[in-house]
């Protein structure tokens, strides 16, 4: 918050430089989603897709995600897009990334639980577990509409989610 920044003696310009980043990445994470498509998303929804911007994630692959190569539903895409940011984030291989989003939404595939698909490939890292093989069975699991737990059970790792997923729409 600008109060935070400010205490911790942060300028001024550059505390504004991030909050108009964030305003132009929350309007263009609504302009995506409120485009007259067959089904809206909330505020919280908008907040999710404009987070994966600052973690790597650009405005022309959030617009291949929303735009009409895929009929997947809003909340399927939302999930598509954490997938890709966190997942870029923690230097996942961009490849495998888009090979798992592609499947989950071509196939309409994603639900909630997939939020946690990252902190599944996560927790294979630390058991050694490549991440091509992650991917893959991912993969098989999102074409049989199979939800996280089956991926969770074939890799032979367990996650303990911070917080419930959010719900589909």
């Amino acid at each position: 918050t600008l109060e935070e920044g400010l205490g911790k003696r942060v300028p001024l310009a550059r505390i504004l430089t991030v909050i108009e980043k964030k305003q132009s990445d929350l309007e263009y994470a609504r302009s995506l989603q409120l485009d007259g498509r067959r089904d809206q998303v909330d505020n919280p929804d908008v907040e999710r897709v404009a987070t994966v911007l600052s973690l790597g994630v650009s405005r022309k692959e959030l617009a291949t995600l929303f735009g009409f190569d895929y009929k997947a539903p809003n909340h399927m895409r939302v999930i598509a897009t954490e997938i890709l940011g966190y997942g870029k984030a923690m230097g996942y291989d961009p490849e495998l990334l888009e090979r798992v989003v592609s499947t989950g939404l071509t196939q309409e595939a994603f639900t909630s639980d997939w939020s946690y698909f990252i902190k599944v490939a996560s927790e294979s890292r630390r058991k050694d577990i490549p991440d091509s093989l992650v991917a893959e069975t991912a993969i098989n699991v999102l074409l049989e509409h199979g939800a996280l737990d089956e991926l969770i059970g074939e890799l032979g790792v367990s996650i303990t989610p911070s917080a419930s997923p959010p719900e589909d729409n």
